[in-house]
């Protein structure tokens, strides 16, 4: 008997919520696109609609006016030129990496333009102002090179030089003079050496006198 009672108080109890829904009574409509309206339990629940694509990169929302999932890429974009920007989809963080621009040269100075976001491999400045030096990069070390011009023309009667002002190479020639007018004066151009050879045209009779 007691149970009987106890059963047709459950029933009763159902009643009073399900003959209002059943009747169409009950309005949980909320006027909100972006939740899921039922009716639960005798009260009306607003759960809000779940618009998430498990994309941590993504932005997740619920579009008021259409009801709609929007599902926006996060924007990671740092206004460098220089850097790529990317977001990790395992933590959802943004990543900016600089933008490699090593040509691989090490005789160049490698950078990024940041105005353009272009790379500029400029040719390493060796220049040492010196007008009579070979200036260069080495390619294996990157190091630079003045290497003093070689002004050497082969003839050693010369003496060789490179002018500090043109760069230009000068060629002085070696002064044999002995200040004899009886001796004619040359330069051996294979040793450098000074000749002077007797020219004078007593020398003969001299010779002659000698020999009586």
């Amino acid at each position: 008997m007691r149970s009987e009672m106890i059963l047709r108080k459950i029933l009763q109890t159902a009643m009073l919520f399900m003959i209002p829904v059943l009747l169409g009574a009950v309005d949980c409509d909320d006027g909100d696109l972006c939740t899921v309206d039922t009716y639960e339990n005798g009260q009306c629940v607003h759960t809000p609609k779940s618009c998430d694509d498990g994309d941590l990169c993504t932005t997740d929302s619920c579009n008021a006016a259409t009801g709609a999932c929007q599902n926006t890429a996060k924007n990671c974009d740092d206004g460098d030129l220089c850097t790529t920007d990317s977001c990790d989809s395992s933590t959802g963080s943004c990543q900016y990496i600089v933008k490699n621009c090593d040509d691989g040269d090490l005789c160049t100075t490698d950078s990024c333009n940041a105005a353009t976001g272009a790379c500029q491999n400029t040719a390493k400045n060796c220049d040492d102002g010196d007008l009579c030096t070979m200036d260069s990069c080495d390619g294996l070390t990157g190091a630079c090179r003045n290497t003093a011009k070689n002004c050497d023309d082969g003839n050693a009667c010369t003496t060789d030089s490179c002018d500090g002002a043109t760069g230009e190479c000068r060629y002085a020639a070696v002064v044999c003079d002995d200040h004899n007018q009886c001796t004619a004066d040359t330069c051996e151009p294979t040793t450098g050496e000074c000749v002077f050879v007797f020219s004078c045209g007593y020398l003969p009779a001299i010779l002659e006198y000698i020999e009586d």
